[in-house]
Formats: C-alpha cells, sequence, structure tokens
C-alpha cells in the first residue's frame, strides 16, 4: 500500500492524494485520516438529507478544498 501511495504522490502531488481507512488504528498506519474525517462528516450517522446538507454547506473551508482538489482517494479497507 506504501508503494502505492508513494506513486499517486509523485504523479499528482501530496496534497492532491487522500490517505484514508475506515478505523482511525488503519489510518494512523498508513499516515491519514478516516475516510469520514476526510470528506468532512464527521461519523456519518446523521440523516441522509443532513448529509446532503453538509455537503452543500461545508462548514469547513478545508473539506471543501480537499473535494474539490484530490486526484486520487485511497481508502484501505483492512484485513
Amino acid at each position: 500500500m506504501g508503494q502505492i501511495i508513494t506513486t499517486l504522490r509523485k504523479m499528482h502531488g501530496k496534497e492532491a492524494v487522500g490517505v484514508t481507512a475506515a478505523t482511525g488504528l488503519a489510518a494512523s498506519n498508513l499516515g491519514g485520516v478516516t475516510v469520514n474525517s476526510w470528506g468532512g462528516v464527521g461519523t456519518g450517522e446523521d440523516t441522509i438529507m443532513k448529509l446532503i446538507d453538509t455537503f452543500r454547506h461545508f462548514r469547513k473551508k478545508a473539506s471543501k478544498k480537499r473535494w474539490e482538489t484530490t486526484k486520487a482517494l485511497v481508502l484501505d479497507e483492512g484485513e
């Protein structure tokens, strides 16, 4: 997985590659964050309408920027 991340970062730049995993421990092992944190949706337990509203009106500019500038998103599902 590390080689894939390195290659993607060489191709697109470090800031354009999101590195995520489903759990905090798995994300930490990759040097990334949870997919929910990366996406700016918190726990993701809100209603569908609330999640849609979150995407429409990102409260955090950093979340919006990630969605707009990411060229590759790595999601490690573990196992």
